[in-house]
Parts: C-alpha cells; sequence; structure tokens
C-alpha cells in the first residue's frame, strides 16, 4: 500500500522528528501511521530535499527509535543499518537523499535478498544457502534474547518439521533402526547434546537488524546436525566468521550447506542412513555426514572452505575430502581436532568443490588466509 498526497505522521514513529528536529529542507510524503506498533506493509517516502543549510539526518537507535521501527531502504531498496560509533549504535541518512520506510510483513515488494537457499524437493533437504555479513555494520546489530519459534512454509515438506526433531522422536526412531534400546541410548543422550538439532544455515547472528535476524527461522534454513556440533565447532566457525568481516569491515558473501548421508552402525554394525523423515516412515530430511562453509570476500576476491564433520560419535578422524589449509587460515582458531564437537578442516573453493558439486563456482579466487 502506498497512496501519495496524503500527509505521513513521521513524528509517530520517530517522536524525536518534531518539526524542530528535522534539519532544513527535509519534506516527508506518504500515508498517516496509525500506530506506534510498525505491523503492516505501509510505505512512506523520505526526501531530503536541496538545502542552503541541508544536514544529515541522524538517530541513535537505542534511544531514538520506537519498539518495533520500520525497515528503512535507500534508493536501491537495500537496508540501511546502522554502524557502531563509539558505544553508539547510530542510523544515519544523508541530506538530499531519498529513502523508503517500510513495516515487515510479507507483502513489501523490492527489497534486496536476505537469504537465498537451494532446495531438493526430492530428498526434502536443504543443499545450500547464501547470505551476506556486513562487516561496517554487525558489530552494531540488533540485539534481542528471545527467539521466535521454526516455521514451515507450505509446500517444501510432507512430515512434521515440528515432531521429527523432538528427541523422543529421535530416540524411538534410532530404537527402530539400530535395534537395541541401550545402544540407542547412547546415540540420542539430551545432557551430552547428543540429538539433532535444528541447524541453521544462515544464522540469526550474521544479520543486522531484528527482521533479518527472524527470518532464519525457517526450517528450509535448517538441516539436521547434532547439538555437540551445531553448539561446538560450527557456532565457533560462526563466529570466527563474523569477526573476520568486523575486522576488514567489508561484506562477505557466506555460503553453507550440508553433504552425503549420516550413517550409523547397528547393534550388529551394520550401517543404517539417517534420516529424520523415518519417523513419519519416510526417506526424507536426512542428516548430512558434512556441513560446509564457502566464505567468499569479493572486494579482494578472496575466498576460503570449511567443512565440519556432523558425528559426534567418531572414535578417530574421517577420510578429509579435500587437501587441508587450515594452518594457512589464521581466523580459524578453535579446536579443529576435536570429534565430539564436530572435527574441522579447511580447503580451497575448487578442491571442495570437486567432492561437492553444490558449492559455487567462484572462479579465479585467492585463499582468505586473513
Amino acid at each position: 500500500m502506498n497512496k501519495k498526497n496524503k500527509s505521513a505522521d513521521f513524528t509517530a514513529l520517530f517522536p524525536q522528528l518534531s518539526q524542530s528536529y528535522l534539519p532544513q529542507g527535509v519534506r516527508v510524503s506518504g500515508v498517516r501511521m496509525g500506530s506506534h506498533r510498525c505491523v503492516s506493509v505501509i510505505v512512506i517516502n523520505v526526501v531530503i530535499l536541496a538545502a542552503v543549510t541541508a544536514q544529515d539526518c541522524v538517530w541513535n537507535k537505542d534511544e531514538n527509535y520506537p519498539p518495533n521501527p520500520p525497515i528503512i531502504l535507500d534508493d536501491s531498496h537495500e537496508i540501511v543499518r546502522p554502524v557502531l560509533e563509539g558505544e553508539d549504535r547510530i542510523v544515519r541518512l544523508a541530506a538530499k537523499s531519498k529513502v523508503t520506510l517500510a513495516c515487515p510483513g510479507t507483502k513489501i515488494s523490492n527489497l534486496d535478498v536476505a537469504i537465498r537457499v537451494c532446495f531438493d524437493p526430492k530428498a526434502e533437504t536443504t543443499l545450500y544457502s547464501e547470505n551476506v555479513i556486513h562487516g561496517a555494520n554487525i558489530a552494531a546489530k540488533d540485539k534481542d534474547n528471545s527467539r521466535p519459534g521454526f516455521k514451515s512454509s507450505t509446500g517444501f515438506f510432507t512430515v512434521s518439521m515440528s515432531n521429527v526433531y523432538t528427541e523422543k522422536s529421535q530416540l524411538n526412531l534410532m530404537i527402530d533402526l539400530l535395534g537395541d534400546e541401550d545402544l540407542a541410548h547412547k546415540i540420542i543422550d539430551v545432557h551430552k547434546q547428543f540429538y539433532l538439532a535444528r541447524g541453521h544455515m544462515a544464522p540469526d547472528a550474521d544479520f543486522v537488524t531484528e527482521a533479518e535476524q527472524d527470518a532464519t527461522y525457517y526450517y528450509i534454513n535448517a538441516v539436521p546436525q547434532w547439538q555437540a556440533f551445531n553448539n561446538g565447532n560450527w557456532k565457533f566457525l560462526e563466529f570466527a566468521t563474523r569477526d573476520l568481516a568486523v575486522k576488514h569491515g567489508s561484506d562477505l558473501t557466506v555460503y553453507s550447506g550440508g553433504w552425503d548421508l549420516l550413517e550409523l552402525d547397528d547393534i550388529n554394525n551394520n550401517s543404517v542412513k539417517i534420516y529424520l523423515g523415518l519417523t513419519e516412515g519416510k526417506e526424507v530430511v536426512p542428516a548430512p555426514a558434512i556441513t560446509w562453509k564457502v566464505v567468499y570476500e569479493k572486494s579482494s576476491k578472496r575466498a576460503a572452505a570449511i567443512v565440519g564433520v556432523n558425528n559426534p560419535h567418531l572414535e578417530e578422524p574421517p577420510t578429509k575430502l579435500c587437501p587441508d589449509l587450515c594452518d594457512s587460515l589464521v581466523w580459524v582458531n578453535f579446536d579443529l581436532n576435536d570429534l565430539v564437537h564436530g572435527f574441522t578442516y579447511c580447503c580451497t573453493v575448487d578442491d571442495l568443490r570437486q567432492a561437492v558439486p553444490h558449492v559455487p563456482d567462484l572462479g579465479d579466487v585467492d585463499l582468505l588466509t586473513d
């Protein structure tokens, strides 16, 4: 909805923007907001006109923002994100610029994409996701201790995703697949974080605004990961990637995916394939044997691929898919040989792509060493 020629109650959104706060030459046009809570799809154009004494519009996001703020879009329809200035999270709009305010919802068009997902409808699994970490902004991201529940969009899964991820369902599945209740209780042990969790591919902490963070909570953005790995080296890899983006102050494009199928030995030492969908009798929602990330800095044409093994029950390191180069990556600095929390190794993107065809072809890139 974008009705023109009506006055916008802009000060209802940003109370500090009374006329005394508006820089000379600012004009606001759009639709009147009837509530301080931003819940519907409403677009407001804010034009900072040429003026002799034009000034930037500046807001402290922790002091001058309403509880449920709109998304601010620039003239390219990309989100205007805060930056950290000292200890303050600052949103700055340049004089003479034009922006759009949009309330989060399902009907906003022309937005920049937060997450791209490649999905296999036959196996009902995500092959990989793609997102961008904005290194210049991530330190000023919104922080909300509450997390939304995972959602399942229509048309992707034929099993109840909320059911297959419960520890009870997984324990019953392992009893059935492994043929021994005691063995199943060793494989699924909540106290040791031995259960298959919803492993984010594009994690919420990679995003700046709360609306973007909430968009990560869809089952299509997750694959089954052992919680010991998800909360171990996979998490440390996410931290390291964000730290690298902040250090460089640049955008990092991150691809994250799963590959191959997790297999466990049953009571007779026969390998069985693990599909969470088998809790409902369907070979769908496979647990991957590995999950991988490709971190790509377009500005320097450098990239690296990192592989984590999704099996805390390993007794010895598995065969690597590609030559290990972790010694060359100074930013990957956690315990890579920890079998319980995710045995990890590093490769060139091309080397990993030889083993995993879903890995993106980035062309001629150097290794992202530091």
